[in-house]
């Protein structure tokens, strides 16, 4: 029964959160639950959303150099490498590595896949990393330098 309770008190909060005068902390007393375990639950429902809503991209970025590499995962990537390139957080590893060139990414149909490759990319030694670039992008060429929303935003 509690379970059941459970359930049923999950699907209402997360209907609930989307209003603005919704109490987590009211909506919690009356269940006698955790806001940790309110907290799970919205986030899983977000994740789940995300996941049937949005194609995700795993990329890797590089800087003019190539010595360093940058693995993320984005549902907007274009909006992602804008980012990057105007160095909107200055003081993250693009930011201070200067990591601004794409040179490989992977579409894929839901983010939790996404997160499941960047994780796996990420645990990859360097030299396997560089012959995955290599096989789809053998000169290291920055795939977005033609885009439009990009042209011009990077130096030399």
């Amino acid at each position: 029964m509690a379970e059941e309770n459970t359930r049923t008190y999950q699907s209402s909060v997360i209907l609930s959160a989307a209003s603005p005068r919704a109490q987590p902390k009211d909506l919690v007393e009356g269940y006698k639950l955790s806001l940790a375990r309110l907290a799970r639950g919205l986030i899983t429902c977000i994740v789940s959303t995300m996941a049937r809503d949005h194609d995700c991209c795993v990329y890797l970025l590089t800087h003019h150099a190539r010595t360093v590499l940058y693995i993320g995962v984005t549902s907007d990537l274009e909006g992602r490498l804008y980012e990057h390139i105007t160095r909107v957080h200055p003081g993250g590893f693009t930011g201070r590595y200067q990591v601004d060139r794409l040179v490989c990414y992977e579409q894929f149909g839901d983010v939790l896949t996404a997160i499941e490759r960047e994780k796996q990319l990420k645990g990859w030694t360097r030299a396997k990393k560089n012959a995955l670039v290599a096989r789809s992008n053998p000169l290291w060429a920055d795939l977005s330098a033609d885009w439009p929303a990009l042209r011009g935003l990077r130096g030399p």
